[in-house]
């Protein structure tokens, strides 16, 4: 008796074994995409990674979410569980039925490099370290785990304009780049030069109004003092010295003594002007060492002609 139990009990453990290695078999024939990969973290649906089932060719109208609707049949797709990059199996169920394919989750996507600003201004010895500044972010890789670089580099004690690029590489080998402005400025100097600029440009303006001024202030003076229109010389000629040409103009032709006047013409033909005729006439007087008089001299019109200098 009992060893009919024991062999009772041992046909039951093979059938049991039978069926469960054996399983139901799958009645539908399902075609999957090739080489299927998914983007780490992007939305998919994985119905579009079937082709056929049975003689159906998967259309999107035969989609709807993440079933597929064939004849009097549904598949329900999987969800995809991000966890890590590689291989993982996509596993979908017509009822009790799991059609299965394999699939590769990668990672394509660059890092994102995000700078504060693109141009960035600092006074002098006032610039953090330059990590302040930007930030890094990838749909893999945590931050600290990115390679960074620093091409160029940034001396924030000395006035200058600076350009550094920055690059960041993720664990898949995707990088990225982006190039930062940096200024840096001493404001209180810039600030100093100004000042002494602005004050430099004043004094050579107040020198150019008192040099004015003081020539306005010279022909003031003359034009005051002799203003009254010159009549016509009334003296004989015998009193009166040839017009001297400018080069003559030391009064060297006015030194000899006489008790009758002697004048001297300083005109405008002979190649003086407004200016150097008053001059030249003052010049004469002094070198003479004599009493005299430099008078305006006017034609018959009022028109000035030149200077006349008279020695008593």
């Amino acid at each position: 008796m009992r060893r009919w139990i024991q062999y009772f009990m041992i046909l039951f453990l093979a059938l049991v074994l039978v069926t469960g290695c054996t399983g139901k078999k799958n009645t539908h024939t399902v075609t999957f995409t090739d080489d299927i990969q998914i983007e780490y973290g992007s939305q998919v649906n994985t119905a579009v990674y079937v082709v056929k089932i049975d003689s159906f060719v998967i259309t999107p109208a035969r989609i709807n979410e993440n079933e597929i609707n064939v004849s009097n049949l549904t598949m329900k797709c999987p969800e995809i569980q991000f966890k890590k990059l590689g291989k993982i199996k996509l596993e979908y169920k017509i009822g009790k039925e799991v059609y299965d394919t394999d699939a590769t989750i990668v990672d394509t996507e660059a890092p994102e490099i995000e700078l504060e600003k693109d141009e960035l201004t600092f006074e002098v010895n006032q610039m953090k370290d330059l990590d302040t500044y930007y930030s890094i972010l990838d749909n893999y890789d945590d931050e600290e785990d990115i390679k960074v670089e620093i091409d160029g580099e940034v001396d924030s004690a000395k006035v200058g304009e600076y350009e550094v690029e920055i690059k960041a590489k993720d664990s898949s080998n995707n990088d990225a780049s982006k190039k930062l402005k940096i200024t840096i400025k001493d404001s209180e100097a810039e600030k100093k030069k100004e000042e002494e600029e602005k004050q430099k440009k004043e004094q050579e303006e107040a020198q150019k109004e008192a040099k004015k001024k003081n020539a306005e202030k010279s022909d003031s003076s003359l034009n005051s003092k002799n203003m009254v229109p010159a009549q016509p010389d009334s003296r004989p000629s015998s009193t009166q010295s040839t017009p001297s040409a400018p080069q003559q103009s030391n009064g060297s032709n006015v030194q000899t003594p006489s008790s009758h006047p002697i004048s001297r013409d300083f005109l405008f033909s002979q190649g003086y002007d407004m200016s150097t005729a008053p001059s030249a006439c003052a010049a004469a007087l002094r070198s003479s060492g004599r009493s005299g008089n430099c008078d305006p001299i006017q034609d018959a019109s009022g028109i000035y002609i030149g200077m006349r200098l008279t020695l008593y």
